[in-house]
């Protein structure tokens, strides 16, 4: 792994071990729905398969939750980036937004 994807390794885990996101996962209604409603099937699934097969369903399950945390957290990072070049270029969207506009006027 090269030194940058390093710093955004340690970074990335930074974040998802911190308080604040900790308290975000805990507090957020639609987390907390869905993960009732998880806890709720696998209860039922543990009757029916070995332990070792519900051991390596909730694995797959903590690791694809990673990765979409991983994915929301990058996302989130494009997004603060771009609106910080909109704010220090607002031009740049004003242009941006005549040329839709006459485009938009166009198809009708």
């Amino acid at each position: 792994m090269n030194l940058s994807m390093d710093i955004i390794a340690k970074m990335m885990n930074g974040i998802t071990q911190s308080k604040e996101w900790n308290r975000i996962c805990m507090k957020d209604p639609g987390i907390s729905a869905a993960q009732e409603g998880m806890k709720a099937l696998l209860e039922k699934a543990s009757h029916a398969i070995s332990f070792q097969l519900y051991d390596e369903i909730l694995d797959a399950i903590g690791e694809v939750e990673a990765a979409y945390a991983d994915a929301a957290i990058l996302y989130g990072m494009h997004v603060a980036f771009v609106l910080q070049q909109t704010a220090a270029h607002p031009e740049d969207f004003s242009r941006y937004a005549i040329k839709a506009a006459a485009e938009r006027r166009d198809n009708l």
